[in-house]
């Protein structure tokens, strides 16, 4: 059965709410920390060529020969060959090596 509506009928609604509207929350303001700022106490070291590369500075000339005797340094330190003590023949296993396990003194 479907229902015709007629002009002339009286239609009995609830009677409508008016939109209460919500008030937005904003979100709390961002606070960003302090920058950090350039120490000068630094030049002369190696941290000190670096921070004047993070703050985009010409680097100071001993800041140059700290970073350099640095490199320097590291370079050395990295491409020397390990130097091992020499190791024990008693023990060894290698047939050619003289020592107590293989059964020649």
């Amino acid at each position: 059965m479907t229902y015709i509506y007629r002009a002339d009928e009286d239609i009995q609604r609830e009677p409508t709410v008016p939109y209460i509207y919500r008030t937005i929350e904003l979100p709390p303001e961002v606070t960003y920390p302090e920058r950090k700022k350039f120490k000068p106490e630094l030049c002369g070291t190696p941290s000190g060529y670096q921070q004047h590369g993070r703050f985009n500075q010409e680097r100071c000339p001993d800041c140059l020969i700290a970073y350099s005797e640095y490199q320097r340094e590291y370079r050395a330190a990295r491409l020397a060959p390990e130097i091992s003590p020499k190791a024990s023949t008693i023990g060894s296993d290698n047939p050619k090596e003289k020592g107590v396990r293989n059964g020649t003194h």
